[in-house]
């Protein structure tokens, strides 16, 4: 490709090479007949890829959530995995998608260079800001644990930094590409028409695949309108290109709107509480790269405006060390936080870019982390790429810094690997999730035994439209209940796995997905899988349901547990296929 230098291909090769290892890793050691599908962390959310991805792969256009019984509408469109399910087709599921995480991966470094290319005229800075815009991470590793979800962000959270989304999902890499180019034709429409076509179609699909990034845009956006106002580099033609470049959205926000309006299981799910880790995880999960991106941005603009950025984001921190910041409530009103954007915003108009990328990376930093407590129930969604602008404005300080020209690459590489060491650690827990076969979420298995494979095979061949099941939930045990950072996995969650590979729904399948999730799981484990369990309530929970099959367990631990045995399930039904762990039973509707 013209103009990329030699060493951005050894680059992209090596970081699509780390990241990949994980899963080479866990191809060379899976057990002989076992069921490897290719997922290690959020199992769950990778079941609901796997699930659009699964529905492509039939023919369908339109996309139902397949992780509820509830009647619904299915018209969801999702462009990626619509491609996802054609390639799948060919190569089935498990490898599509990683063609399509490897795919999007190279993308979005590409992306990111092209973006660094245009916007920083220094070229000897540029090698450093690709390098810690893809790498830098922050303390984690001091705090790290495998298993739960608090601690900085760079511990639990994978699309706030560029590494895990390389490392976790296609989807993450295909929105990093999407926003990328964004900002990058947002930067070009300052002197070109050219710069619209690309621009408008990025947000249009970006709109489509990841919503909540359109948001994220819109906010740092502001900030970057006042940087340029500041500036004196605003001009009218400029907004006119990039309001034409910004209504790219419309078509695909149009039809979200539509569908969360006609369809309540879709807007459930729409409304999941994801709320911001709280200030001080975040900072942690992005320092030292931080520090060194407000030296390097107080080199190209006002050291007022950094230093005010950084009181700003101290105030924030200081409020929820002392006022008990709680992830399960919204922290502030939408009056509040329009106040704190305004402040924000302000702070970019003082900062006054030498260039128009600068003035980007100070909003796309400073607005970004205001954007992670819009009051919005969906907030943590809005953390994409967070540490990218911090890593290239890093990049930029470090070039700055008093080092000889011809150190810089071996600065560059040593700061890589000094900021970017929660990433070695993200890497060596993907490894370590085969050998324990625990994925992160302590509900499913790495490696599934073949009655699982028969059970998915049969659903996908067999299953028809109205079909659902129900398996036991999943039990995960901790080690130590005093410190619980290991756990042992009892029974396994196959209610997931059998949506998203299966391609039956299933009453209980997802936590976000199935709309009233706990209540629906502790019905299930009483009616069903408990000593409380009786004919009676077993058909009226498999009616109210709408489901047709049961999973029930056969181990030793459900019989400890007080879980029938199997014959009472295969006396609600005609047994379809027994295993070593669990028996897969066609429900009789009349008793």
């Amino acid at each position: 490709m013209k103009g990329i230098p030699p060493w951005f291909w050894w680059a992209a090769a090596v970081i699509l090479f780390i990241t990949s290892l994980p899963y080479m890793f866990a191809l060379a050691i899976q057990p002989e007949g076992s069921l490897y599908l290719g997922v290690h962390s959020n199992y769950d959310d990778h079941a609901v890829y796997a699930s659009w991805t699964k529905q492509a792969q039939e023919g369908h256009f339109f996309f139902e959530n397949r992780f509820t019984t509830e009647d619904q509408p299915g018209k969801t469109i999702h462009v990626y995995f619509l491609a996802a399910g054609w390639v799948a087709k060919a190569v089935g599921i498990p490898v599509a998608l990683h063609l399509f995480r490897i795919l999007f991966g190279f993308l979005a470094l590409l992306a990111l260079y092209r973006l660094v290319e245009s916007g920083v005229s220094d070229e000897s800075a540029r090698m450093p800001a690709f390098i810690l815009g893809v790498g830098s991470m922050g303390l984690g590793f001091l705090f790290w644990r495998n298993y739960g979800f608090d601690g900085p962000i760079d511990v639990w959270q994978p699309e706030a930094f560029l590494i895990p989304s390389l490392m976790q999902n296609g989807l993450f890499c295909c929105a990093a590409w999407l926003m990328l180019i964004f900002w990058r034709s947002l930067l070009a429409a300052r002197d070109s028409w050219r710069a619209i076509l690309p621009g408008a179609a990025a947000i249009l699909v970006l709109t489509n695949i990841h919503t909540y990034d359109t948001l994220n845009i819109a906010i740092v956006g502001v900030g970057f309108l006042a940087a340029m106002i500041g500036a004196k580099t605003f001009s009218w033609v400029w907004l006119g290109r990039a309001l034409i470049i910004a209504s790219g959205a419309i078509p695909a926000l149009g039809w979200f709107v539509y569908v969360r309006g006609i369809d309540p299981v879709f807007a459930a799910r729409a409304d999941t509480i994801t709320i911001s880790a709280p200030a001080y995880w975040v900072i942690l999960g992005v320092v030292p790269a931080l520090l060194i991106a407000g030296y390097g941005l107080a080199k190209q603009g006002s050291k007022t405006a950094v230093i005010g950025a950084a009181a700003l984001v101290a105030v924030i921190v200081v409020a929820h060390v002392t006022g008990a910041y709680n992830m399960d409530v919204l922290w502030l009103s939408m009056t509040s936080w329009v106040v704190l954007a305004i402040c924000g915003a302000a702070l970019c108009a003082v900062y006054k870019p030498k260039a128009p990328i600068y003035g980007l990376l100070f909003s796309w930093i400073l607005m970004g982390i205001i954007a992670l407590y819009y009051p919005g129930l969906f907030q943590r969604k809005l953390a994409m790429l967070l540490a990218v602008p911090i890593g290239i404005s890093a990049g930029i300080g470090l070039v700055r810094l008093p080092i000889e020209p011809r150190r810089l690459k071996i600065a560059t590489l040593l700061a890589g690997i000094t900021l970017g060491l929660s990433g070695v650690f993200w890497i060596a827990r993907e490894a370590m999730m085969p050998v324990k076969n625990l994925s992160n979420t302590t509900m499913q298995r790495i490696y599934w035994p073949t009655e699982v494979a028969e059970f998915l095979a049969f659903f996908q061949s067999n299953t028809r439209p109205g079909d659902g099941v129900i398996a036991i939930p999943g039990v995960a045990v901790p080690n130590d209940f005093e410190n619980p950072t290991d756990y042992q996995l009892a029974i396994p969650d196959l209610n997931a796995v059998m949506s998203g590979w299966g391609g039956i729904k299933s009453f209980a399948g997802h936590w976000s997905e199935t709309p009233d999730y706990i209540a629906k799981r502790q019905r299930v484990m009483n009616d069903l899988f408990s000593p409380n369990t009786t004919r009676e309530t077993a058909y009226t929970l498999m009616t109210d349901a709408h489901a047709n099959y049961i999973i029930a367990p056969k181990t030793e631990i459900a019989r400890q547990a007080g879980v029938p045995d199997p014959q009472f399930y295969s006396s609600l039904g005609e047994i379809v296929f027994e295993g070593k762990e669990w028996l897969l039973v066609r429900f009789r509707p009349s008793p």
